[in-house]
């Protein structure tokens, strides 16, 4: 049995450590505490996450936060996260959580659902086009992290 849902404040100790498995699995170091992802979902609503279980174990989660389009004048859904462990894929919780992720999507009249992934990682990709997603190739992606912003500022 598949079961996809949002996460309750009792189980951010179990997303935490999702979230650490995906640091883990993309090789990077995860800064953030629980006590900073508990506040950013329940208290200032920066993000939301669905996490999914198969056979009440859970396996993955995904993370995302609202964005607006100037373009339609609707909000947009961001996916930044969509993790399933290694010992669950190939099962559909992929699926799954895109599924919740559609559904909210329309129930909220959100014009897309828009998430970028890593070159490297061609089994993510196949399953994005299995679901009919397609790949921006007008756009680039550009961050400025910290020391960059504050270089702006001087």
């Amino acid at each position: 049995m598949i079961e996809t849902r949002h996460v309750k404040q009792t189980e951010i100790s179990l997303l935490y450590t999702l979230i650490k498995e995906l640091g883990d699995y993309l090789g990077d170091e995860i800064e953030m505490d629980e006590a900073s992802l508990e506040k950013a979902i329940f208290t200032d609503h920066s993000c939301h996450s669905f996490i999914v279980f198969h056979n009440q174990k859970p396996c993955g989660y995904a993370l995302y936060y609202y964005t607006f389009s100037t373009m339609t004048g609707k909000k947009g859904i961001y996916l930044l996260d969509l993790y399933v462990r290694e010992s669950a894929r190939g099962l559909g919780l992929g699926k799954k959580l895109f599924i919740a992720l559609a559904s909210l999507a329309k129930q909220e009249d959100c014009c897309r659902i828009d998430w970028d992934c890593l070159k490297w990682n061609q089994g993510s990709m196949e399953m994005y086009r299995a679901i009919g997603a397609s790949i921006r190739d007008d756009h680039e992606f550009f961050r400025l992290e910290l020391p960059q912003i504050e270089e702006l500022l001087k």
